[in-house]
């Protein structure tokens, strides 16, 4: 018992004293006017990075809904036949359909990933950073910390 309350007191007390290490770093605050329109430029190349990653996303989503519903009735009507035969060659079908949908979405997808981040570096670039400013890339956070 006395064990379970030292173990438990060692933990919370960790806890404690780790939880400042998770707050959320400062943004770095412009000492210029460039800085500021630099940050300001930078912010909105990411917005719109990100939007265009969301549409992408959206696109996709529904393309593979469709394919998803288109697959389902396919497979309901390959399953109410009446021989083996034909009901395998329905199912096969079906999913051979399915998958050549899923792979024309997924390369969609992709392209428009990586060409909203291709734009997003022509943007950042026109920004023309300072040398201090971080240089964003697709594993990097969103943060501008030093």
């Amino acid at each position: 018992m006395l064990n379970k309350f030292v173990a438990s007191a060692l933990l919370l007390s960790s806890l404690t004293m780790a939880a400042p290490a998770f707050a959320a770093t400062a943004m770095p605050v412009a000492s210029t006017p460039a800085q500021l329109a630099i940050y300001t430029c930078v912010g909105t190349a990411v917005t719109t990075r990100e939007t265009a990653v969301a549409s992408a996303f959206t696109a996709f989503s529904s393309t593979e809904t469709t394919a998803l519903a288109t697959r389902q009735s396919a497979l309901q009507v390959a399953w109410g036949m009446s021989t083996a035969k034909t009901i395998r060659t329905a199912v096969m079908a079906a999913w051979k359909t399915y998958r050549t949908a899923h792979r024309a979405a997924s390369k969609m997808h992709n392209a428009a990933v990586k060409a909203s981040w291709q734009q997003f570096a022509k943007d950042r670039k026109a920004c023309k950073p300072m040398k201090t400013t971080p240089v964003e890339t697709p594993s990097a956070a969103d943060d501008m910390t030093q």
